[in-house]
């Protein structure tokens, strides 16, 4: 459930649409829990991945019609300075517990 936005021009203009609605799919995949979603988008955040897996991320809201389309160059520039700017020490973290990631549905 995406609860909030960082601010940021490269989210601007999403916080309405994303608040409060499950994240479905990450490029077409089903997510199934947080950890499978850390999976899918870890290699699109990963500036040591070269060349980035896919040019663009598509994220699916439960919502139909609620998508978020992002180029992955803008999210890899810009995913240090929002997490800086809202005083975040990383995006995720690396040390989840198996199983404390799973989505009851």
């Amino acid at each position: 459930l995406c609860s909030s936005v960082l601010a940021h021009e490269v989210n601007e203009g999403f916080a309405d649409l994303a608040i409060s609605e499950r994240l479905h799919k990450v490029n077409s995949v089903a997510v199934r829990n947080m950890r499978h979603l850390v999976e899918l988008l870890s290699p699109l955040l990963d500036p040591s991945v070269q060349p980035p897996p896919r040019s663009h991320v598509v994220l699916q809201f439960a919502c139909p019609r609620a998508s978020v389309v992002f180029e992955v160059q803008a999210l890899r520039e810009s995913t240090p300075v929002i997490l800086e700017q809202h005083k975040v020490p990383r995006w995720t973290n690396a040390t989840l517990p198996t199983g404390a990631a799973e989505v009851q549905r």
